[in-house]
């Protein structure tokens, strides 16, 4: 299949000059010289990569790509900043809204090409996606982390039906829980050592899948590993008898959790209270799921994708004291 490449520039040299990169490359070309523009075009055409310039006339690139990754339609395509804003707030502030990568301005040809190969690369890379992950948020490199919950909140948007509320909504609420860990991560003197997060995508068109779980998003948040020692961990323990909130028992302050989980959609588990980890969940409706055939495999389409619904089983390097990687235990 061939390889379509959206540019969003209001340069009109600058963007056509890019399309003739793309061309030597075989590589399919469409123009946009305004961020409303590009949306509409974005939606329109559907490319596999998205570049956009920071500075446009009517909308700033920030913006355009947080709407794009706000979107069902399009928060799987892989947005390539193109700016002169290279200082690490600039950075920071892109992958905040989603993009996959920057380029500085005046940019080499060859470096261009490259970011736009493995930005396809990235997007082709959803189909063979386990329906199960981990990725950890230190709060000690927020580009680090930023990529992390891109790479989440794509496989989710990819495998699950959400429409553009919940898309919207996901990211939101993501950003609301890295902003808070930078901010605890960065307190003087701070102990923080972040949060691991393990998820399990378990879908079923009957509403439970065969061991009885509910067809959704499972999610196991717990406090960094640093942190076994550490004034986190310990905020965990509290005094005999005492119920610790979910967002303390994180290190994290509970009123901002709770407007995380509210924004997520999640709610806690029937064991949420079992480990000093936090076990919430993300259901996802029957309705949403349709049974499809493939050969003799039984998958469950959600949106425009087909996808496994049965989730891996537990091996010796998932298992971990009080948590299951595969969602199952």
């Amino acid at each position: 299949m061939a390889t379509n490449v959206l540019v969003i520039e209001d340069d009109q040299e600058i963007n056509a000059l890019i399309g003739e990169y793309l061309g030597l490359e075989n590589i399919g070309y469409h123009r946009a010289t305004s961020g409303q523009e590009g949306i509409s075009l974005a939606r329109a055409v559907q490319p596999d990569v998205i570049i956009l310039d920071l500075m446009l006339p009517d909308l700033d690139g920030y913006e355009v790509c947080r709407r794009l990754k706000s979107a069902r339609g399009t928060v799987n395509v892989p947005v390539i900043l193109l700016t002169c804003l290279c200082q690490d707030g600039d950075r920071i502030r892109g992958f905040e809204c989603g993009a996959f990568g920057h380029m500085a301005k005046p940019f080499q040809p060859d470096m261009l090409l490259q970011k736009v190969v493995a930005a396809v690369e990235a997007k082709r890379m959803l189909d063979s996606r386990a329906m199960f992950g981990r990725i950890q948020l230190t709060g000690r490199n927020a580009e680090a982390d930023y990529s992390a919950i891109n790479s989440l909140l794509a496989d989710l948007s990819y495998r699950c039906p959400f429409d553009d509320l919940a898309t919207a909504q996901l990211r939101q609420a993501f950003v609301l829980l890295e902003q808070s860990i930078l901010q605890h991560a960065g307190t003087s003197q701070s102990l923080f050592a972040g949060i691991t997060l393990d998820y399990a995508i378990r879908l079923s068109p009957a509403g439970r899948t065969d061991d009885g779980q509910l067809s959704g998003i499972y999610f196991t948040f717990a406090p960094g590993a640093a942190a076994s020692n550490t004034s986190q961990s310990k905020a965990s323990v509290g005094k005999p008898g005492t119920a610790i909130s979910p967002g303390v028992r994180l290190g994290l302050d509970q009123a901002t959790w709770d407007k995380f989980m509210a924004l997520a959609g999640l709610q806690p588990t029937a064991d949420a209270d079992a480990t000093t980890s936090v076990r919430v969940f993300r259901p996802i409706p029957a309705s949403s799921l349709i049974p499809a055939m493939d050969g003799n495999v039984i998958t469950v389409v959600a949106g425009n994708h087909a996808v496994a619904p049965s989730s891996p089983t537990c091996s010796a390097q998932d298992k971990k004291p009080g948590e299951c990687r595969c969602g199952r235990n």
